[in-house]
């Protein structure tokens, strides 16, 4: 028995594994984008936790996405009330009588990832292998049982488990061992197969699995921001309270499951209980999760107010630079890690873009306390940098494939450029402006005005390659690249105007050479924004524009 559910445990790991690191960008953009309203949010959860197999996996998602403010509070309550129903497809497979097709499954699926050339051929692979393990260790399950069927004092036991609230108890704590509620359903269903459990008893169990799932969402809400609390709060609620609502109504449960599931009145006694009582299980576990699901969608603005007066915000001040959006819980899916690697680069991209924006107004007459912001902002992006650095290479060190070692480089290659204009706008210009003015030599109106036109245009240039990293493929880091020409053109012509001033005598040749200095460091934000622009298009496989105008394609 325990061998069984080693197996079947393994299976859906190796299941689950394989369909986390095949789903990837459309998995990304299921979660962050179809949740505009809680009936669509439900259906993503039911969808999300079909493709991963494991509604615990999805919860423990939907706390680290509203933990890093990918998801508000509202939108993942609907995803965790999908999660509910996207688990029970899994019970549904397993009351079938799949012994045959399992052996099948695994020999095809383990010659197919000894055969199969690509990553996504071996994943599908995979995908079966697992699928074939899971059967497998069901049938192993339900072999070792059988000889129970002679043992009176067993069957007296399993009767027993028709009181509900020992039944529930007997549930709870097994999904809590296991960390997942199909693995309790699994074994109820492997038992029932060998007509051991009576229906009661098994749907008593089933209602205390959906208890013991709270376990892993409370953990993973330990330490998290309020915002995550909530959601891991809901989780429990919705189960605890759904189980024990229909603790009173479990006869009607029954009779629900009994009339929705395939009879067979030819059969009598034992063997009858063991052909029905399966997909009566699984019947039963649908009808209870989505009925839940159901009466809940319409009273989640409610709950949602509840939960937020009951778990307030905490004004705790957080030191700069603090990681907003990057969760150590999202490292067990690369996706989703790195979608909030992306999210975090892009509020380091914000702080960088402050900080040249502020470096022109430095060198001008009234730009001391500019120079001030500039060394604090350099500090803050520091110290992001650091935590994004750390962690892409944990999303690299934990992934399995090459895409999420590929993106999580691409990604550090982006932070990276960020943290050289930062160090740029500090090390250089403010350097520079506080030089000037301690000389009593500040940038007057004509260097200023003189500057101010190329320093848009590259300021510009920079703020469409953020967006172009954390906004959808191709869009601004498509405008980036294309606009690149023009802003080489503006940075060439402003050059040259400052060479002429110095041949007219318009300008002395300390003042030339400060403001020479200057547009070279705008010439390197360009660079260092047109890599990342790239950066952002080669993970897609597109097209851009090189700096001359022509179409390049990315190497």
């Amino acid at each position: 028995m325990l061998a069984g559910l080693v197996v079947f445990l393994l299976g859906l790991d190796i299941l689950t594994g394989a369909l986390k690191a095949q789903s990837g960008e459309g998995m990304r953009q299921l979660i962050t984008r179809l949740t505009p309203n809680r009936f669509a949010g439900m259906l993503t959860g039911t969808v999300v936790t079909i493709l991963l197999q494991s509604s615990t996996i999805t919860t423990v998602l939907a706390v680290g996405l509203v933990s890093g403010g990918m998801l508000t509070f509202v939108q993942s309550l609907g995803i965790i009330l999908g999660a509910n129903i996207g688990t029970t497809m899994t019970a549904q497979a397993i009351a079938f009588d799949t012994s045959t097709l399992g052996m099948v499954l695994l020999v095809g699926g383990f010659l197919a990832m000894k055969l199969v050339r690509g990553q996504r051929s071996n994943l599908a692979a995979t995908v079966v292998f697992g699928l074939g393990m899971v059967f497998l260790g069901m049938d192993l399950m339900s072999d070792a049982v059988r000889p129970l069927r002679s043992s009176q004092a067993f069957l007296d036991l399993m009767s027993s488990l028709t009181n509900p609230l020992l039944g529930m108890l007997v549930g709870a704590v097994f999904t809590a061992a296991v960390q997942s509620s199909t693995a309790a359903t699994g074994v109820a269903i492997a038992m029932a197969t060998e007509g051991l459990i009576p229906l009661e008893a098994g749907v008593a169990i089933i209602l205390g699995s959906n208890i013991g799932t709270c376990v892993t969402a409370g953990l993973a809400a330990v330490g998290k921001p309020p915002e995550a609390v909530r959601t891991a709060a809901f989780h429990i609620l919705i189960n605890v309270v759904g189980a024990l609502a229909w603790l009173f109504f479990i006869d009607q449960l029954v009779d629900i499951a009994v009339a929705l599931s395939p009879s067979y009145p030819e059969l009598t006694g034992i063997d009858r209980r063991a052909a029905e009582t399966p997909r009566q299980f699984a019947m039963a576990h649908t009808v209870f999760n989505l009925s839940t699901a159901l009466v809940l969608v319409w009273f989640l603005g409610p709950i949602a107010r509840l939960l937020e007066r009951l778990i307030p915000d905490r004004a705790t001040p957080t030191p700069p630079g603090s990681p907003r959006h990057l969760d150590d819980a999202l490292l067990s899916t690369p996706w989703a890690a790195l979608e909030a690697a992306r999210e975090e680069i892009g509020v380091l991209g914000e702080e960088v873009e402050a900080m040249a924006r502020s470096a022109l107004p430095a060198l001008a007459t009234d730009g001391l306390a500019r120079v001030d912001a500039i060394a604090a902002g350099e500090a803050t992006v520091d110290a992001r940098y650091h935590h994004i650095v750390r962690f892409l290479r944990a999303v690299a060190a934990g992934s399995t494939g090459p895409e999420p070692s590929r993106h999580s480089a691409a990604l550090l290659d982006v932070a990276d450029e960020l943290e050289g204009i930062a160090d740029t706008m500090d090390l250089t210009i403010a350097a520079t402006a506080r030089e000037l003015h301690q000389a009593g030599r500040p940038l007057g109106p004509a260097d200023v005005a003189l500057l101010e036109p190329v320093a848009e245009v590259v300021l510009e240039h920079l703020h469409q390659a953020i967006r172009g990293v954390v906004d959808p493929p191709g869009g601004a880091a498509l405008t980036a690249a294309r606009t690149g020409a023009e802003v080489d053109r503006r940075l060439a012509a402003t050059a040259g105007e400052l060479r002429e001033r110095l041949a007219s005598g318009a300008t002395d040749v300390p003042e030339y050479a400060v403001v020479d200095d200057v547009l070279e460091q705008y010439r390197r934000v360009f660079g260092a924004s047109t890599r990342i622009a790239r950066a952002r298009l080669a993970l897609q496989g597109s097209e851009i524009l090189d700096q001359s105008g022509a179409l390049a394609p990315m190497r």
